[in-house]
C-alpha cells in the first residue's frame, strides 16, 4: 500500500467524526482558491475546511499545500476566511508562515 498524500489524510481526518462530507478535491480546490466562497462546495464540507487550522497540524496543512500545488499566501488567505467566520487565532498557523508572507 502507497503512503497516502497530506489532502487524503486531511480529509480523511476531517470526515472521522461526520462521515464523507468532504472530499479532496474540494480540499484542493480551497486551498488553491484560498476561499470556499465560490467554489461549489457544499456547506457541511465548508465547515469543515474552515476548521482546517484548529484541527490539523501546520505542517499537515503545509503537505496538502504542496499536494494541491497551491501557494502559502492563498492557503493564509482561506485562513482569515475563516477567522471572520469566527474560528479562535491559531498561533501555531500564524508562526509556521509568518515567514511566508
Amino acid at each position: 500500500m502507497g503512503q497516502q498524500s497530506g489532502l487524503e489524510l486531511a480529509v480523511a481526518h476531517l470526515n472521522a467524526s461526520v462521515g464523507p462530507v468532504l472530499t479532496t478535491g474540494q480540499l484542493a480546490a480551497a486551498l488553491r482558491a484560498g476561499s470556499t466562497r465560490n467554489l461549489p462546495v457544499p456547506p457541511a464540507a465548508a465547515a469543515l475546511i474552515s476548521s482546517l487550522f484548529a484541527e490539523l497540524p501546520p505542517d499537515l496543512i503545509l503537505r496538502c499545500t504542496v499536494d494541491a500545488a497551491a501557494d502559502v499566501r492563498r492557503v493564509n488567505g482561506l485562513y482569515l476566511e475563516a477567522l471572520a467566520d469566527a474560528l479562535p487565532p491559531v498561533r501555531a498557523w500564524e508562526a509556521s508562515v509568518e515567514h511566508f508572507l
